[in-house]
């Protein structure tokens, strides 16, 4: 999406856990303001302590909330990659998210402004679909 809107991409689990020591709550609030204060990007990741901010400063929001056996497929693929953040505990938040970080994900957006466009998808298809639509 990224390359197809000539935007740059920020992805946020790259920058938390790649980048030097995991950051405090405070620090992580500076930083990610730092990069929703760029004038254009596409940030790649959840983060719901600093989203509001990151939510107000969009224009599009693009929710992709795929179903569970594919979040743990990419979890277990990221991880033989490599991917820093613990496999337990990532294949733990990604279970508990339906109930937990999807309904609070779920009022951030409902609390958007007028402005801001949300599209949730949720299955590979909706996204190819979305894809399709912004290439042309």
């Amino acid at each position: 999406m990224a390359e197809r809107c000539d935007l740059p991409l920020i992805v946020l689990d790259d920058l938390y856990w790649r980048d030097g020591p995991i950051p405090s709550e405070h620090e992580w609030a500076i930083k990610h303001g730092s990069l929703i204060a760029m004038d254009r990007w596409i940030i790649d990741g959840d983060y719901r302590a600093v989203a509001p901010a990151r939510i107000a400063r969009s224009d599009n929001v693009v929710w992709i909330d795929p179903p569970l056996l594919r979040r743990w497929w990419q979890i277990l693929v990221r991880s033989r990659r490599g991917y820093p953040a613990g496999l337990w505990d990532c294949l733990r938040w990604t279970t508990r998210y339906r109930r937990h970080g999807g309904p609070e994900t779920a009022a951030a957006l409902a609390n958007a402004p007028n402005d801001v466009a949300v599209h949730h998808l949720r299955t590979r298809r909706a996204q190819q679909r979305f894809l399709a639509q912004i290439a042309s």
